[in-house]
């Protein structure tokens, strides 16, 4: 079935694809999704491979030159020295002795050369089988976006290796679609259903998204409308923080969410082995502060507490750890049902720059959220202060 299309992408999870286009189409309105199965073996494993075949072949052939070389000169000597000490009858049984073992030694060669053949075919073919799953780990599905405030990026992975199926045919694909149209479809899924990504030969205009449930005998085929998309491009280079946290994404969201009642922006701190949260608003204000326990040298391998926390190695030891910038509330709340996507989350944390929250995608990949800071002066954003425009390069974290 799979020849007919250009795109065929299935997984079981598909309350986790369904939770997570809900929250994105919040964020984003249209985005560009890009498909890609890695085609491609390198250049040096092809020569690796043939050099190992060829010299496999010129082995086998050496090595029954030297074979045949060497019957005939015993056969030569045999007969010579038979000739000269026997009568002629016994030099004509002689040479039909030598005859049969000439005879059978090649057969032998020959079994050995069909042998080598087929050894090389066996190498070949699992050299070959490695080099498809060496592609499959490669694909992906993967988004990237930023929102019409310019305060938030977004960059998801989905690896192709943690599909049931992964089918694109040529190599890559990218398809334009409306993120709102696409939750309609999807907003009626449970969380047991599979659901599969289609899109046909003779009909790329469209994407078919299938659902089935076995519990119920159910299936459920819709098809929608892609559109066309101008190609951004997001040069994405490497950083490196100063520090990295790893938390519950339920603490991490419910914190969140509570001080949303109270102010409209946020004070992440780090401090040392401290996580704190501040907010200050027009009748109050809330710190709450988590301690990585583990760290503290008063206590012997104290595995108590929820929060990991863990400095840049550049840092001297005994020197005052902190980082800390505000962001706005309204922007992390936006992700608040990510929590029901994975258990723990990675806060990358440093001064002067963007809050990078890093959630898993169920088993199949994971999505990084980039939130702006907010000036500590400013409670809106105009043209010169935004972090992102459209000529800005977008930093963040990449595996």
């Amino acid at each position: 079935m799979s020849d007919k299309y250009t795109v065929e992408i299935k997984t079981q999870e598909g309350g986790p694809i369904k939770v997570l286009f809900e929250v994105l189409k919040e964020v984003l309105q249209d985005i560009s999704i890009e498909i890609k199965r890695d085609d491609t073996i390198s250049e040096s494993k092809k020569e690796d491979s043939e050099s190992k075949s060829n010299k496999g072949s010129e082995n086998s052939s050496d090595e029954s030159d030297e074979s045949n070389e060497g019957s005939e000169d015993e056969s030569d000597d045999e007969s010579k020295e038979e000739s000269e000490d026997e009568s002629d009858e016994e030099s004509d049984d002689e040479s039909e002795d030598d005859s049969e073992d000439e005879s059978d030694d090649e057969s032998e060669e020959e079994s050995n050369e069909g042998s080598d053949d087929e050894s090389d075919e066996e190498q070949n073919e699992e050299d070959k089988k490695k080099a498809d799953e060496e592609k499959k780990k490669r694909g992906y599905m993967r988004v990237m976006a930023v929102d019409q405030t310019k305060t938030i990026f977004i960059h998801l992975k989905l690896e192709s290796k943690n599909f049931t199926k992964f089918h694109v045919v040529p190599p890559k694909k990218v398809i334009g679609i409306s993120l709102p149209h696409l939750h309609r479809y999807l907003k009626s899924m449970e969380k047991d259903d599979s659901i599969t990504f289609i899109m046909k030969q003779n009909n790329e205009h469209n994407l078919w998204i299938k659902k089935r449930n076995l519990t119920k005998k159910r299936e459920v085929e819709d098809h929608i409308n892609l559109i066309d998309m101008d190609k951004d491009k997001y040069k994405i280079p490497p950083a490196s923080f100063e520090a990295v946290i790893k938390m519950p994404a339920s603490e991490f969201h419910k914190t969140c969410r509570e001080m949303n009642t109270i102010a409209d922006y946020v004070e992440i701190q780090c401090v040392n082995n401290k996580l704190i949260f501040k907010c200050k608003g027009d009748e109050g204000g809330r710190t709450v502060e988590y301690e990585d326990s583990s760290q503290n040298e008063d206590s012997d391998n104290d595995d108590t507490g929820i929060v990991r926390i863990k400095h840049s190695d550049d840092d001297n030891e005994k020197k005052l750890k902190i980082v800390k910038e505000i962001y706005d509330l309204k922007n992390i709340t936006l992700f608040n049902k990510f929590t029901n996507l994975c258990d723990d989350i990675q806060i990358f944390m440093k001064s002067k720059y963007p809050l990078v929250v890093r959630y898993s995608v169920a088993n199949l990949g994971h999505i990084l959220v980039v939130f702006t800071p907010v000036r500590q002066d400013n409670s809106k954003f105009n043209d010169e202060k935004e972090l992102y425009n459209d000529k800005d390069e977008v930093e963040y974290l990449d595996d």
